[in-house]
């Protein structure tokens, strides 16, 4: 996977891109990063996601404390394991949240980034205060050619959303959170000393105090 920063794509070429957060890197952004790599495929161009260093919502409101799934370095692991080609990733800031989405489409996919076709998510809005949607993407894209398409869900039938896999891990449901994953949870750390439970339970166990606090941790429990 080739990395590039917004602010440095000299030698990006047209590509089929879809944008998000992708926050753990779940199921259901893998299906639609499939469906990205479909287009790119069909169309010989190479496939790319978009995606944000910092959590958007922490753009706006300092005091947020994003619960992540995926710490940065750790979407951009996850990301490549996708085979997608490329990721764009940029810094959310104050001035891009007042963005619409036309500004968006026009201004930044297609003159910065060269996309020629946006694959949206079946759900995701975005632009100022996420007004608009799909039909709208659409309308923006057909102004300055860029194609605008609507993926499908990954399962009608079973919700896949980093909000619920989050509710997961908060009941220390981590199992059923991998499976939504397609990856087991992972949090980093420093050893710390214990009530030594270890002892009572006839092998050793680690006590972690993870380094970074803005990282989802499961509910209090004994992991193996």
């Amino acid at each position: 996977m080739q990395l590039f920063d917004i602010n440095h794509t000299d030698g990006l070429q047209p590509v089929v891109a879809t944008v998000g957060f992708f926050d753990g890197v779940h199921a259901g952004h893998r299906y639609l990063i499939e469906q990205v790599k479909t287009v790119a495929c069909e169309k010989g161009l190479r496939s790319a996601v978009i995606t944000f260093k910092n959590h958007p919502r922490k753009t706006l409101q300092s005091s947020f404390i994003p619960e992540l799934l995926s710490l940065y370095p750790e979407k951009l692991q996850q990301l490549e394991t996708t085979g997608v080609d490329i990721c764009i990733s940029m810094d959310f800031t104050l001035e891009m949240s007042k963005l619409s989405a036309r500004e968006i489409i026009q201004e930044i996919l297609k003159k910065k980034l060269h996309v020629s076709a946006l694959l949206v998510g079946y759900d995701h809005r975005f632009g100022h205060n996420r007004e608009e949607g799909y039909y709208h993407y659409k309308q923006y894209g057909e102004e300055v050619g860029i194609e605008v398409l609507q993926a499908t869900e990954y399962n009608p039938s079973q919700h896949i959303s980093s909000s619920h896999i989050r509710k997961l891990l908060e009941c220390g449901e981590v199992q059923n959170a991998a499976k939504l994953f397609t990856y087991n949870y992972a949090l980093t750390g420093v050893v710390v000393e214990g009530f030594r439970v270890g002892r009572t339970i006839g092998y050793p166990t680690a006590n972690v105090e993870v380094e970074d606090k803005e990282k989802i941790i499961p509910a209090n429990g004994i992991y193996a």
